[in-house]
């Protein structure tokens, strides 16, 4: 008896512990899921592919207890974990559970969101990746090359491209100027050649775009001109279908415009214009009817315009350049009508040098020895180079008045007025292009992209200290024409936008002490 009595107490035992075990199962019947054992090959805690949390979550006992990305309840171990099964991951495609995690299958993978586009079309799809290796997630999600990726996570040619991810509508004929820290675009003509008042900030260091505000900003415009003071962008006159005589102030802290007051200007497009370190110079252009040769001088501090002299000939297409410690603006080249010839519209060679003062300034119009020909559509860039004092004016490329695209071009000393040829080989002949001054340890003029009867992809660097041209550079953008380029305070080089047939909104970053140390 004392053994089937021992007998029916452990049964009793037994019974109870059940029952009360079933009770305890049915208060959490929500997260009846198993924890399943990791997989082969799946990353464990901590390392591997990117996820939700695992482990060491809130406490819990039901799903109401946890909040995303931690949002299912362990009940095995009273924890919130990101999944218990692979089914918990479907937000994730392409990863499985692993421990209480959502991860990539292959441990050296990481996973990248998707990322939406600027319609109901996906720009990137969810995707597990190498970041040491993915060329279209070099580092990190997103960050593209356009060559090879390193497995440091860093491109392995020295261009690379710039976000498409928030950047601007496609345009050509835009503005663009480098802010300190960003490079600003706006303006231009768009699809179907409509004309724009929108924009950009591109931040190369995060590789991130910030639209320009709208709000009061100028009309749509093209064929306009910028200037960066030091602390805004000020754009002025250019055409939407008329030439215009207006323009505005933006401020990329504030995200803000400004109107400017109005000029006694005549309206016009295809103009210069030039900072001083205190006024910008606005000159030339076309009024619609007629070449210009007058210009004036707008103060931001005073928020006040002042008329200039006129200069000896009205012209377009043509450069300016301020030169500085000098003092002067320099104009160069152009197609207009100088009257001291007749009154035909010829493509100058003719130099024009503004020394800016109260009275209006003045104009020297001396042309030195051995200038380049006369031609349109070139660039020109200023300088001091290392060892020279006063700097010189590098005017390169553009058209004739044939209509032949040019692939030469000259340096003018603005101390000792003359013009030293540049030396060959040089980059293919060209209009249409980008030129900018690299300082820092490079000090080179670079010359990218333009069109010589299809658009280039093509470039290079001239070295005024040796005279001499690199125009092996790595092939990277597109090609096009009709594009921006800024310089860095890093001492790279951003191109953006343009035409190719169509136009573009993409561009890239060129950094050439990379490439010089390399090549």
């Amino acid at each position: 008896m004392r053994t089937l009595s021992r007998s029916l107490s452990l049964l009793t035992s037994g019974l109870s512990a059940l029952a009360a075990s079933l009770l305890a199962l049915a208060a959490c019947s929500d997260s009846l899921h198993l924890d399943p054992q990791p997989v082969p090959g799946s990353t464990s805690v901590g390392g591997g592919g990117q996820g939700g949390s695992g482990g060491s979550g809130a406490p819990c006992q039901s799903n109401s207890d946890c909040t995303y990305p931690t949002s299912i309840c362990d009940t095995f171990r009273g924890e919130c974990v990101g999944c218990l099964e692979h089914s918990d991951c479907t937000h994730q495609p392409g990863t499985i559970c692993s421990e209480g995690a959502c991860r990539c299958p292959d441990p050296d993978q990481s996973f990248c969101p998707a990322v939406p586009g600027s319609t109901e079309s996906v720009y990137q799809t969810a995707r597990c990746v190498d970041l040491t290796s993915a060329s279209a997630d070099c580092g990190s999600c997103g960050h593209a090359c356009f060559g090879a990726c390193t497995a440091t996570g860093a491109c392995a040619d020295p261009w690379e491209p710039t976000s498409l991810l928030g950047a601007p509508a496609p345009r050509f004929g835009h503005v663009a100027v480098w802010a300190g820290e960003r490079m600003i675009v706006w303006g231009g003509r768009g699809a179907g050649n409509s004309y724009l008042n929108s924009g950009g900030m591109y931040d190369p260091a995060t590789r991130t775009w910030t639209a320009t505000s709208t709000a009061n900003a100028p009309l749509p415009r093209s064929a306009m001109t910028a200037v960066w003071t030091g602390s805004r962008m000020i754009v002025w006159g250019g055409e939407n279908g008329g030439p215009l005589a207006d323009g505005g102030s933006f401020d990329p802290t504030t995200n803000t415009w400004q109107t400017l007051p109005a000029s006694t200007l005549s309206a016009r497009y295809l103009h210069t214009a030039v900072w001083t370190d205190n006024q910008m110079i606005v000159w030339g252009g076309h009024s619609g009817t007629s070449y210009l040769g007058n210009g004036a001088a707008y103060n931001p501090t005073t928020r006040a315009w002042s008329a200039i002299a006129d200069g000896s000939t009205m012209r377009i297409y043509h450069t300016a350049v301020w030169t500085g410690s000098s003092g002067t603006m320099v104009v160069f080249g152009g197609q207009g009508v100088n009257p001291n010839i007749g009154p035909d519209v010829i493509t100058l060679d003719a130099l024009g040098v503004f020394t800016p003062s109260d009275g209006g300034g003045s104009w020297s119009g001396a042309n030195p020895l051995n200038p380049p020909s006369a031609r349109y559509g070139h660039t020109a860039v200023f300088a001091i180079p290392p060892g020279q004092t006063g700097g010189s004016m590098f005017v390169w490329g553009g058209t004739d008045g044939a209509g032949n695209y040019l692939g030469d071009g000259n340096k003018y000393d603005v101390v000792g007025s003359g013009w030293t040829a540049m030396q060959a080989p040089a980059p293919a002949a060209r209009t249409d292009h980008t030129a900018v001054w690299i300082g820092g340890e490079v000090n080179q003029m670079m010359v990218w992209g333009g069109f010589n009867g299809g658009h280039l992809d093509s470039g290079g660097l001239y070295d005024p200290i040796l005279n001499t041209w690199r125009t092996d550079l790595p092939r990277g953008p597109e090609a096009r024409s009709l594009h921006t380029a800024v310089v860095t305070s890093e001492h790279r080089m951003i191109i953006w936008g343009g035409s190719a047939g169509g136009v573009l909104n993409s561009g890239g970053v060129f950094d050439p002490a990379a490439f010089l140390a390399t090549n």
